[in-house]
């Protein structure tokens, strides 16, 4: 069984800079998938990264515009 929780002295031993990190928890998430340099991607693939980058911002700037506005009743309660 693994080790449920680390230290932060830990963590950055593990993880020391972004890109390390991304690699680690990409390998988990998608370990068969393969991996395809910018210099093999087309046009096609920019334009459905882009396209689904807009999607999900416009997605959350919603959600985020609309928090204040829900009724109270189905807002979750907070912690103060």
């Amino acid at each position: 069984m693994s080790k449920s929780t680390i230290s932060t002295f830990e963590l950055f031993q593990m993880f020391p800079d972004q890109e390390s990190a991304r690699v680690y928890f990409e390998a988990r998430r998608w370990p068969d998938a393969k991996v395809v340099g910018v210099e093999h991607a087309t046009s096609a693939d920019w334009h459905a990264v882009k396209a689904a980058h807009v999607a999900l911002r416009d997605y959350l700037s919603a959600r985020i515009a609309n928090a204040g506005k829900c009724p109270a009743s189905l807002r979750e309660p907070s912690d103060a």
